[in-house]
């Protein structure tokens, strides 16, 4: 689509996806709804009648004339500002981070977590010691597995307590803003009731929070019908756990330290004494908020 302009102008530069502003802020850059290409065209190379007239039949982007990429980001999400322009109507999610107030610099672990990613992300600062990594979906996105690798990495390299919220897809637009605020206070959430935790879903806050409005005839019923974990305060985190790690034997045995037989012995014994089948979802999921409301007064 830009080819013949490209031609036009010999210091023009053309990219198949969003590129680096930063670099390129004396660059007046064209771009359409329908295109992934970004045309590139040096501000001394053309005059202010040309630049009125592509702007009848492209957006231009002006680096110098908008706030930051990432000031942008801040606005739109906290201060009712525009959608960042060359976010708008992408598909994107949040992974919300908060990091423990020890010895750390902040450049150094923007520039470890930017590092970290295979896409281009954009990282905001909300307060000092929390954020939200934006990144755009794609099949290279990163998954649980890599994002706690990267942590892992980020811990170990910088010496930081990192813990992270990953967010749910979302098309940028007017309603992204009210997706960030309702995911902050679900992470929020998260890590004050699972402080354990490193890496937190809205599937892993839900049931935690389902259980805290939970009445407290419910939580009395619960409770009398798995008397048993009252008795073994062990078997209860035992079971927890287990189910927690989707009833796989030797993942649970390693998290907890334990032999696989130990582990094995502990789930009959479980089975032998209520006859629950842990392998059937009813059963499972009604133990599971045992677990819960019982964990609760630990």
């Amino acid at each position: 689509m830009f080819k013949k302009i490209h031609k036009l102008y010999v210091q023009s530069i053309l990219f198949p996806s969003t590129p680096d502003f930063h670099a390129y802020g004396d660059y007046f850059w064209l771009h359409t709804d329908d295109n992934n290409d970004w045309l590139g065209i040096p501000k001394n190379e053309i005059s202010s009648k040309e630049l009125a007239l592509l702007k009848t039949m492209y957006h231009i982007y002006d680096p110098a004339s908008r706030p930051t990429h990432n000031q942008s980001w801040h606005d739109f999400l906290l201060s009712n500002g525009e959608i960042p322009f060359q976010a708008k109507n992408s598909l994107m999610r949040m992974l919300h981070f908060t990091i423990k107030k020890l010895e750390w610099d902040k450049q150094e672990v923007e520039s470890a977590l930017q590092n970290s990613f295979i896409s281009n992300v954009s990282i905001v600062w909300i307060e000092e010691l929390n954020g939200v990594i934006l990144e755009e979906m794609s099949t290279d996105s990163t998954t649980e597995i890599e994002l706690d690798s990267i942590i892992s990495n980020l811990e170990s390299d910088l010496f930081i307590q990192m813990s992270l919220y990953i967010g749910k897809t979302y098309e940028v637009d007017e309603a992204f803003p009210e997706h960030f605020l309702l995911e902050r206070k679900w992470f929020k959430e998260g890590i004050e009731t699972l402080p354990s935790e490193r890496i937190y879903r809205f599937e892993k806050v839900f049931p935690v929070m389902l259980v805290e409005q939970m009445s407290n005839q419910l939580k009395r019923t619960l409770v009398e019908n798995f008397s048993l974990f009252k008795e073994e305060p062990e078997l209860l985190k035992t079971i927890k756990i287990f189910i927690e790690n989707s009833l796989n034997v030797s993942l649970t045995a390693k998290k907890m330290y334990i032999h696989r037989n130990t582990l094995q012995y502990r789930i009959d014994r479980f089975t032998e004494k209520t006859g629950i089948n842990l392998k059937d979802y009813h059963q499972v999921s009604t133990v599971y908020f045992a677990c819960l409301v019982l964990g609760q007064d630990e």
